[in-house]
């Protein structure tokens, strides 16, 4: 079965192997894919919308399973574990000079 994130009443996401999946409910109840892109594709777009205001980095593999458990030990999201491990390397790297 695949995952489905809920966009609002007539618009959800389906990922499934990879794919993303767009379906729009219709008024006949019917619910056709409306887009379907790679999610490395999808990643790239969200970059891309934010005209580059911001930094984005996308952890997978065993690097994204040490930050899910670093963080869960120290009760912190894995987003927070990741702003305070940069936040100390560049505050080190600036010392260290």
């Amino acid at each position: 079965m695949a995952d489905r994130f809920e966009i609002d009443d007539t618009l959800w996401a389906e990922r499934d192997d990879g794919i993303v999946r767009f379906h729009r409910k219709t008024p006949g109840g019917a619910a056709p894919v409306v887009l379907e892109v790679a999610l490395s594709t999808l990643r790239n777009v969200a970059a891309w919308a934010d005209e580059e205001r911001g930094v984005t980095a996308f952890f997978t593999g065993p690097m994204a399973s040490q930050i899910r458990e670093s963080a869960r030990e120290l009760a912190l999201t894995p987003e927070m574990f990741v702003w305070y491990a940069v936040k100390a390397f560049m505050e080190v790297g600036s010392h260290s000079h």
